[in-house]
């Protein structure tokens, strides 16, 4: 997701009209890649707009977009006594009722039919759940990532959490033995 910002430079002392976010959400299509509006009234030297845009999703062709918004695959779950959840049946992409995209991705699943499969593990791609599409998608998706995430150091004596769920994550190598990788599921 990137996060554009807009200065306007309007006549001097002429307010934002009422709802300007969401104004601007109506005035996007459902493929531009527009998934939410904040507004700074306040900003110095007049209102600023963040427009946060989804640009890999937006980035598909219409076939490859059907695909991942139109056909739905098995997300297992990691349910271990209880904790995690048992999985869904859904779509890459899923639209919610707000007009949001949920975003659901596993290079491993999409690429060879696992979360955890074995070490080069060669699978067919009628095996796969998107088939070929699906591993190509995968492979840019990871490139897309590679090439647009924002790396965190997390300083020392320092604790990072984030929800799985909500956020496009992954973890570097290391070779600090003093660092200390725990996963913990909170309820």
């Amino acid at each position: 997701m990137y996060l554009v910002h807009v200065r306007l430079d309007g006549p001097a002392e002429t307010p934002l009209p009422c709802g300007a976010a969401a104004l601007l959400m109506g005035c996007a299509g459902p493929d531009d890649g527009l998934e939410h509006v904040s507004v700074a009234p306040d900003g110095a030297g007049g209102p600023v707009l963040g427009l946060f845009l989804v640009a890999f999703t937006a980035s598909l062709s219409q076939a490859e977009r059907d695909v991942v918004h139109g056909e739905s695959i098995d997300w297992v779950g990691h349910n271990t006594g209880g904790t995690g959840t048992a999985g869904v049946r859904r779509p890459v992409v899923e639209r919610t009722p707000e007009g949001r995209d949920i975003v659901r991705f596993s290079y491993n699943l999409l690429t060879a039919g696992h979360y955890d499969p074995p070490v080069d593990a060669e699978v067919a791609h009628e095996e796969l759940p998107l088939g070929a599409l699906g591993a190509e998608l995968a492979v840019r998706a990871e490139t897309f990532f590679r090439e647009n995430k924002v790396s965190v150091l997390i300083p020392e004596n320092s604790i990072l959490v984030w929800d799985n769920q909500r956020m496009l994550h992954a973890r570097s190598s290391y070779t600090d033995a003093r660092r200390h990788l725990t996963r913990y599921w909170l309820q």
